[in-house]
């Protein structure tokens, strides 16, 4: 849907990076990772209990300790599989190169070829990645595309908390005018509160992470001027 309207708005080829984190999320959901884990810990979890129970050292106890480790086995070989391909994966993706991802999905296709039947679920996860690997990787074209839509995500959550308080418009006039407002007071609004790799941003606006010199920072005067006021560097 995303592709489509920046098409419609855009029109002729738009770069548009797709989010690696999501990508992630998906390829955990085809192979059934989260149960994997909560699998393993919990019978981690409850194999240690047994250890520390004082009845350990009866015979019966030691037998039924021999299959809990069995069993436990079994569960941490499956969880740590699954937890190598989603770390193959994401090596992948954060490659600076195109010709260095095609290697990385070569190895991927090799080691796991015989880890899950092709049919399974490696077989989804590198039909996945061939059907969207061009989207995923658009960062090697232009380094300033993020390789998430995190900013995306903040600014929809900032719209839909102030379109929660909004009835209806009168005209789609109206609408347009306010969703323009929105957007620019989000555009000129410095960030503050950005931690560890991301904390440079503090103290500059959107905008001029994207390379603007402002010569004012009143938002609502930009956004009259917008771009008379504004110079690319």
């Amino acid at each position: 849907m995303l592709d489509n309207a920046v098409k419609i708005v855009f029109g002729g080829k738009i770069l548009h990076q797709k989010c690696i984190w999501h990508a992630l999320e998906i390829v955990k959901r085809q192979i059934d990772f989260q149960r994997a884990r909560q699998d393993y810990l919990r019978f981690k979890k409850k194999y240690v209990a047994s250890l520390e129970d004082k009845k350990v050292f009866y015979h019966s106890r030691r037998e039924k300790l021999a299959e809990m480790k069995t069993d436990l086995e079994f569960l941490q070989e499956e969880y740590s599989a699954k937890e190598g391909l989603i770390a193959s994966v994401r090596e992948m993706l954060n490659q600076k190169t195109s010709s260095a991802i095609s290697a990385k999905l070569t190895i991927i296709k090799r080691r796991y070829k015989d880890k899950y039947p092709s049919e399974g679920s490696c077989g989804r996860v590198i039909s996945f990645l061939n059907a969207n690997l061009e989207g995923l990787t658009t960062y090697i074209i232009n380094h300033d595309i993020p390789k998430t839509n995190i900013m995306a995500e903040n600014f929809n959550r900032q719209l839909q908390r102030r379109l929660k308080t909004i009835e209806a418009f009168q005209t789609v006039a109206t609408a347009f005018n306010y969703l323009n407002m929105i957007r620019n007071y989000i555009r000129f609004k410095p960030y503050t509160d950005c931690k560890g790799k991301r904390k440079y941003r503090n103290h500059r606006s959107p905008i001029e992470l994207c390379r603007v010199s402002l010569r004012s920072r009143d938002w609502i005067k930009n956004s009259i001027n917008y771009p008379k006021l504004s110079t690319a560097n």
